[in-house]
């Protein structure tokens, strides 16, 4: 299932659920950089040997432009 499909400013983003597992999905569709706050829950980040940003000390996602966030629910 997608869950929560949500746009924040440039950045487009979802969870996708199958069964137990889930993934949350970001990519700022701007030129600019973007921040976003991650969903509630404890996530893992992977997709790093895409280019994926992770969070940041303050909490946020931060994301270059054109850049994905790629994270699964632990």
């Amino acid at each position: 299932s997608l869950d929560s499909l949500t746009t924040d400013g440039p950045v487009l983003h979802f969870i996708r659920r199958d069964d137990d597992s889930a993934l949350f999905c970001a990519v700022n569709l701007g030129p600019e950089p973007a921040a976003i706050a991650m969903p509630d829950g404890t996530w893992e980040h992977v997709g790093q040997e895409l280019g994926a940003a992770g969070m940041a000390p303050d909490g946020k996602l931060h994301l270059g432009p054109w850049q994905p966030v790629l994270a699964r629910k632990l």
